[in-house]
């Protein structure tokens, strides 16, 4: 099975959950869509739920290289720009420059072909973006955006376990 179109279910189920579908829900529906290999159920699972597990990083990484808020971005897009972003930062066994092609690539499967050159520029500056020296406006947000934890949970910890909540959260 072509890579695009593992990626290209993994942003339609990625647009399903941000409709208000649940992930364990719509991963199947995805997986039964096509004959998908043991493989491409394997990368589709990872690059799926990781997007959604990361979404707090991604978001605030690829919006230091967006000028207008994210959730005016459309929603294709922002789709394809964290499934990228995961990619480049979390998946060992896809390189770089693989992930942005696929992800510009992927503009024109969702007839998105004036963003391929936003979705170009941001993952590759993105790609290069070091999180471990970014300005926090806070400690709550160091810690929501490093582990991608909501910011009332973070809130909630600290409070609690004002010593530890580091250790916990990560």
């Amino acid at each position: 099975m072509a890579q695009d179109l593992n990626r290209k279910l993994v942003v339609d189920g990625l647009l399903k959950v941000e409709k208000s579908g649940f992930s364990n829900l719509v991963l199947p529906s995805l997986l039964s869509d096509v004959r998908l290999s043991p493989q491409d159920k394997g990368f589709i699972s990872n690059l799926f739920y990781g997007t959604i597990e990361r979404k707090i990083t991604l978001d605030f990484i690829l919006s230091r290289f967006i000028s207008k808020p994210l959730k005016k971005l459309d929603g294709e897009v922002l789709a394809i720009m964290r499934s990228g972003l995961y990619q480049i930062l979390y998946m060992n066994s896809v390189p770089s420059f693989a992930a942005i092609n696929q992800a510009v690539s992927l503009c024109s499967s969702f007839k998105k072909t004036s963003a391929k050159g936003l979705v170009n520029a941001v993952l590759r500056k993105a790609a290069d973006f070091d999180i471990n020296t970014a300005r926090f406006s806070s400690e709550t947000e160091r810690i929501s955006v490093l582990y991608s934890v909501s910011r009332e949970i973070v809130e909630i910890i600290m409070k609690d376990y004002p010593r530890t909540y580091e250790k916990i959260i990560k």
